[in-house]
């Protein structure tokens, strides 16, 4: 008799299964762009259509879970699979929909992550409104309450904030290897980052708009393995911090440094 292929998918080897699974990470939301449509009221809304959209169990590898039994325990049961994270929020300052999914989701994905290293890409824009702070505030609690397993982390987002921010970010983990931070504050003061001595496994570190980087290493810095350095200069005072990082970096390979158009001033004649 004829085998159906769902029997041949659901009885196919365990590891040839979760090599599949691996293929269709990293886990994209959404996986593609959301149509938006204006209401009665001229308020942009999420289009009917693209409703479905911003179900999370579309996304891999929520999705395979919920074929069979057998899928749900492997998908289940390998961490790994959950540990590969894209989000794009550029919707989010409009939809509140959209973010209120993408943060269940995000806590989703890194709960059933378990140990396993944190790939996580968050990208988009945010504008000014006490939602869109309050989101970007709960996606750093999240990832940073994961430091630990960052392998590789990208962060980019526009905002701007009302009041003057006191918000500063730590990087103290051993197992990061790549990590670039792209904030755009407008006329804000630069976030300062913080790099600990313990990030000795940084192969690319990318630290442009909107943020200060400084160092904190008791003994002398050793980034070994660092390959690639993308660095912004914004005052005087950064150049120490670049000459630190430099010092620190023996086989550093790509080097660039953004330098920040300053300011021209005018002389206005005597008199």
């Amino acid at each position: 008799s004829q085998v159906s292929p769902t029997h041949l998918m659901e009885n196919l080897p365990r590891d040839l299964l979760e090599l599949i699974f691996w293929f269709s990470l990293p886990a994209k939301y959404p996986e593609t762009p959301i149509k938006l449509s204006a209401d009665e009221n001229g308020v942009l809304c999420v289009a009917p259509e693209a409703m479905p959209k911003l179900d999370i169990n579309r996304v891999s590898p929520m999705n395979s879970s919920l074929v069979c039994r057998s899928w749900r325990d492997i998908v289940m049961s390998r961490g790994r699979l959950w540990s590969s994270i894209k989000i794009n929020f550029e919707l989010w300052n409009s939809i509140s929909s959209i973010s209120r999914a993408a943060l269940h989701m995000l806590r989703i994905w890194i709960r059933n992550s378990f140990g396993a290293p944190l790939d996580i890409r968050c990208s988009g824009f945010l504008f000014r409104s006490a939602q869109c702070t309050s989101t970007f505030d709960s996606i750093f609690s999240l990832l940073f309450a994961e430091q630990d397993r960052w392998n590789t982390v990208f962060l980019e987002a526009t905002f701007r904030p009302t009041t003057r921010s006191d918000r500063k970010l730590d990087i103290n983990t051993k197992s990061l290897t790549s990590l670039r931070l792209l904030f755009d504050v407008g006329r804000a003061p630069r976030i300062p980052v913080t790099l600990h001595a313990s990030c000795s496994q940084l192969r690319v570190l990318d630290l442009h708009r909107g943020v200060k980087v400084t160092i904190y290493s008791p003994s002398p810095l050793r980034l070994e393995y660092l390959d690639v350095l993308r660095l912004y200069v914004g005052t005087d005072d950064d150049i120490h911090n670049i000459r630190a990082l430099l010092t620190a970096s023996p086989v550093l390979r790509v080097l660039d440094i953004f330098i920040a158009r300053r300011p021209k001033t005018t002389s206005l004649p005597a008199g």
